[in-house]
């Protein structure tokens, strides 16, 4: 902290004095000095309001105040960063974390005002939808019960597809809905047929006379020495390499709709999920289509279910639906068995080294255990799913398991205490950005997968 303040104090004129003032607070923070981490935020907003990073500032303090359990004063704290900095960033969520405050301490009156101030003032903000759900969870629990639905509905159309649209429907046709229900695996057999429809459908989309050879390489990218070198390499066991070939032709045509099309399907025949994976989702945002309105056969490519035989054997050994671990390996390594994350998890379902080992233990499995299992598939998918089974039994949840698969157990105890059985204040209230994202991303893939593999 006192070197910040130095810097601060003595070189304002150097390009990092913003970055010093927001080093001092968290530097405060991570000391236990609340107090004095909210007033350094504040004391810099005040020295400088036109600062780029003075909205921050205040989102900072305020949600300092609000994980040290001081509901009101960060309620407050988050309206006066909307009010400072109403074109920010942060002014939306700001509205829609003030009313969590007030809504967690009783005062459903004030959150339903800063949740229709949101919905109202921010109607482009990716937040919109969540202030809809809120204003449909408060007018429930207040007995407004036609409010409850007008504004659950709104939360429907504010942003299809997206977790807080998907979460009003569910609340709409059971208030008591769970954010992951139960939902049946329907294994689909790709045909010649569904693969017309789709060349048809993105011939129309291009404006393209025929459909002949569509999916096939061209000639230009059958010269392409980046992708004879890579199909080599991979040939070779030499993944590593292969991938940055390939990659790197994936990435350099990444605005050529028909070559990522024809990447999709050979990096599939390949065994390159991940690259044929991304390659059917740029297809997907270059024709503008979501993977709901394109035909079943793209939307599969960009939302497989690869491994299916060892993916389903292990959900119904522990009671899980298949189409949540496909949505959640999805989520985890895009289905690439030799992923290794920044954090050291390994393989498909990214477990970490660490509890791979006390799986393996507990297991019993398989013989000779080493780390570089993690990477066959077989065992990385059933580590994954025994560990997220283990969490589900423990929290009785699945939106719990799933943060504890994402956050640790300890944080997801940490959290559920403070939400009780509410799963969508559950959300809210995880204090980790990244398992935050995990749940809403896992939910939404789920719904896809649910769309394209369900009953």
């Amino acid at each position: 902290a006192e070197q910040f303040r130095v810097l601060v104090e003595t070189h304002p004129e150097n390009d990092y004095w913003g970055d010093g003032w927001l080093g001092w607070a968290r530097a405060l923070a991570a000391q236990r000095d609340i107090e004095g981490a909210v007033q350094t935020y504040r004391a810099f907003v005040k020295t400088a309001p036109t600062h780029p990073r003075a909205p921050e500032a205040l989102w900072a303090a305020a949600r300092l105040l609000e994980t040290s359990g001081r509901l009101e004063e960060a309620a407050a704290a988050y309206e006066d960063c909307q009010r400072a900095f109403p074109a920010s960033d942060y002014a939306a969520p700001a509205l829609l974390r003030a009313g969590l405050q007030q809504y967690r301490r009783g005062d459903v009156s004030a959150a339903i005002t800063n949740w229709t101030a949101l919905v109202n003032q921010y109607p482009q903000s990716p937040y919109r939808a969540g202030g809809f759900l809120w204003l449909g969870k408060a007018y429930l629990a207040t007995g407004q019960t036609l409010s409850a639905t007008e504004a659950l509905s709104q939360a429907v159309r504010a942003a299809p597809g997206s977790y807080y649209s998907l979460r009003a429907a569910d609340l709409l046709s059971d208030p008591t809905a769970p954010p992951f229900p139960e939902i049946r695996y329907v294994p689909v057999r790709e045909t010649h047929q569904m693969r017309a429809e789709a060349e048809a459908w993105l011939a129309s989309r291009l404006r393209l006379a025929s459909t002949e050879a569509l999916g096939e390489p061209d000639a230009a990218l059958r010269s392409d020495p980046r992708l004879a070198r890579g199909l080599e390499l991979w040939r070779l066991g030499r993944y590593e390499e292969a991938k940055a070939e390939l990659e790197a032709l994936r990435q350099a045509t990444a605005n050529d709709v028909l070559t990522q099309y024809r990447l999709a399907l050979l990096f599939r025949e390949a065994g390159l999920y991940r690259s044929s994976i991304l390659a059917a989702a740029s297809v997907l945002r270059l024709i503008g289509a979501s993977p709901l309105e394109a035909p079943p056969f793209l939307a599969r490519l960009a939302y497989p279910t690869y491994y299916e035989n060892l993916v389903v054997r292990s959900a119904e050994q522990e009671g899980l639906s298949p189409l949540l671990l496909f949505a959640l390996i999805r989520q985890e390594s895009l289905f690439e068995s030799l992923a290794t994350s920044t954090a050291a998890a390994h393989g498909l379902m990214q477990v970490i080294p660490s509890t791979g080992a006390e799986i393996a233990a507990q297991m019993g499995w398989p013989p000779n255990y080493r780390t570089s299992d993690l990477y066959r598939p077989l065992v990385s998918v059933r580590f994954g799913t025994w560990y997220l089974a283990r969490q589900r039994d423990r929290f009785g949840r699945l939106d719990v398991a799933l943060a504890a698969y994402n956050g640790g157990p300890g944080n997801a105890q940490r959290w559920l205490d403070a939400a009780g059985d509410d799963p969508d204040l559950f959300l809210e209230l995880i204090t980790l950005e990244e398992t935050r994202l995990y749940l809403r991303r896992i939910r939404e893939h789920y719904a896809i997968y649910a769309a394209l593999y369900g009953p």
